[in-house]
């Protein structure tokens, strides 16, 4: 999916499921720009999380996404990590979305390119394999911290429960560039056309709240 250009599957009740390929170095024109751009943002965050690094975007190598209102986008980037080595190293990400007008993405691969296995076949967005109950399911398991419908927001009375909530102060939530990354993303997530950075960065963060999860334990 990442370095095989137009790959074609079965047709599926007349429904295209070939990939198209973009070029982010030859071409500056390409669809959903920001998205995609914040889609490889999040790639980096889970890798981040995982390996407690800190890589950060420098630009877009390529994508290919399927020809679907809900697309797989398989994303090829440059990052560094300011600690570890100025030096860019080739990324790879996938991120697919399950719904249409709402943040409800899966990100199953965030890797150096050089940890790739050339042993796992190239498995589709909507492929049986692809899904919770398939074979490749110990992928999703990673990603599944949080099942169920989202809770209602909760009341300024709830946020005022110090061992339920954390208010993070703003120099905090400032050092940690994945919140306002999210918040992009549920702007685009609804409004898919966004083709503009300008767009979202008149976006302002106003209180940022963390959940415990535990309401008898002291948030951390």
């Amino acid at each position: 999916g990442f370095d095989v250009e137009n790959i074609s599957l079965p047709s599926n009740s007349g429904v295209i499921t070939g990939l198209m390929p973009y070029d982010c170095v030859r071409f500056k024109s390409y669809p959903h720009p920001v998205m995609v751009n914040l889609y490889a943002k999040v790639g980096l965050h889970r890798y981040n999380m995982f390996k407690e690094t800190n890589f950060q975007l420098d630009s877009l190598v390529k994508f290919n996404m399927l020809q679907h209102c809900l697309s797989s986008f398989y994303i090829t980037l440059l990052a560094h990590d300011p600690a570890l080595h100025p030096l860019e190293k080739t990324f790879q990400v996938k991120v697919g979305e399950q719904k249409i007008h709402c943040l409800h993405i899966i990100c199953t691969i965030s890797r150096v390119k050089d940890e790739v296995n050339p042993k796992k076949p190239f498995v589709a967005h909507f492929h049986d394999a692809a899904k919770e109950d398939g074979p490749f399911k110990g992928e999703l398991l990673a990603d599944s911290f949080f099942k169920g419908e989202l809770p209602d927001w909760p009341s300024d009375d709830a946020l005022n429960d110090g061992k339920r909530f954390y208010l993070v102060k703003e120099l905090e939530w400032k050092a940690n560039d994945w919140i306002p990354m999210y918040l992009e993303l549920v702007i685009c997530a609804d409004a898919r056309l966004v083709a503009k950075r300008d767009v979202v960065s008149k976006l302002e963060i106003l209180e940022v709240a963390i959940e415990t999860g535990i309401e008898d334990v002291e948030p951390k």
